[in-house]
C-alpha cells in the first residue's frame, strides 16, 4: 500500500530504519521517487518561492496523534482536523512550520484553507 509518496511519506524531518537486506529499500517503498516525470507532475513553484518548487501534503492523518486548533492568523479562523482525523505534528512544530512558510492556509491564505504541509524538492534531495 502507501501514497504517491511511498509506503513511508516524507511527512518527518528525520527517519531512522533498520532493514538485513537493504535492497528491500529503495524508492518504490521508501521516500519519494524522485524521477523527472513525478518531479515535474507534482512539484510546482507558482508563488516564486526561493526555495524552489514545492508540493502539498495533507496535514491530518486518520490515526490518533495531536489535535488542537490551528489559528489562520490572517483571517482569525481557527481549525480542526476533520472527524477522526488528527494533526501530524505537535503544536509547537506546526508552529514553527507556519513561522516558516511550510504549512499554507490556501493559496490566497485568505480562504477556508485545506491545509497542506509544503515540501520544497531542493530540501528532499538533501535529506
Amino acid at each position: 500500500m502507501g501514497t504517491m509518496f511511498g509506503v513511508i511519506p516524507p511527512v518527518h524531518d528525520y527517519f531512522i530504519s533498520y532493514s538485513k537486506n537493504s535492497s528491500l529499500l529503495n524508492d518504490a517503498n521508501f521516500g519519494m521517487p524522485l524521477t523527472k516525470d513525478f518531479i515535474d507532475k507534482n512539484f510546482k513553484n507558482p508563488d516564486n518561492d526561493p526555495r524552489g518548487v514545492w508540493t502539498t501534503m495533507d496535514l491530518s492523518a486518520n490515526h490518533e496523534g495531536p489535535y488542537f486548533p490551528i489559528e489562520n492568523k490572517e483571517t482569525g479562523e481557527i481549525y480542526y482536523p476533520s472527524k477522526g482525523r488528527y494533526w501530524v505534528f505537535n503544536e509547537k512544530e506546526v508552529e514553527k512550520r507556519i513561522k516558516d512558510g511550510k504549512i499554507i492556509f490556501g493559496k490566497t491564505g485568505k480562504s477556508s484553507p485545506v491545509f497542506s504541509t509544503v515540501h520544497f524538492l531542493n530540501q528532499a534531495k538533501a535529506s
